[in-house]
Parts: structure tokens; sequence; C-alpha cells
């Protein structure tokens, strides 16, 4: 009987630490999510023709991401933690571009 408890325990606390939290599964994805809106916000600026099939695929993406934060359990931070992250994302991008400026057109 103890070794059955004992087993059941160990078992259970496996699983249990083993197996990442929604919170987490869900964050992640969004953060992919994320660097592909930077992408595709990135490449708005070369396209003169395809902006609006860009807004569409932004609004959906904002979507998706909302539907994960909710899926997440704790929307406010989640949003919080995700806008950090793209802030991150942001200022890695810039750090090492330099500007260059001539004088010739």
């Amino acid at each position: 009987m103890k070794i059955m408890l004992l087993l059941l325990v160990v078992l259970s606390g496996t699983l249990i630490c083993s197996c990442e939290s929604e919170y987490d599964k869900q964050l992640n994805h969004a953060k992919s999510l994320v660097e592909e809106e930077l992408e595709i916000k990135a490449s708005i600026r070369y396209s003169g023709d395809n902006a609006k099939y860009f807004e569409q695929t932004l609004n959906e993406l904002e979507e998706t991401i909302d539907f994960h934060a909710h899926l997440s359990g704790n929307k406010e931070v989640f949003l919080n933690e995700l806008s950090g992250y793209k802030s991150r994302l942001l200022l890695d991008s810039n750090v090492g571009q330099e500007i260059l400026i001539s004088k010739y057109p």
C-alpha cells in the first residue's frame, strides 16, 4: 500500500513538473506571432500595392494573439509580457544599424 502511494506521488510529481503550463504554451506561440507581425510591418514599407492585404493579415494576427491571451488564463499579464518581448525585439533589430547620410542625392 505504501509503495503504491509512493509510486503514485512520484508519478504525478513527474507529470506535473514535466508538463509545460498552458500559459507558457500560449506565450511561446504568441511570441512567434509577434515576430511574424514585426516582419510584416517591415515588409509594408517596401510594398505599395499590397498594403491592404498586409493590414488584413495584421488584424488577423492581432485577433489570434488576443485569443491566445484569453486562453493563457491571465490576459493582462500575458499582454504586458508580450509587449515587453516586442519592445526587446525592436530594440535588438535597431542596435547594429547605422544611419548613413550623404550630401549627394
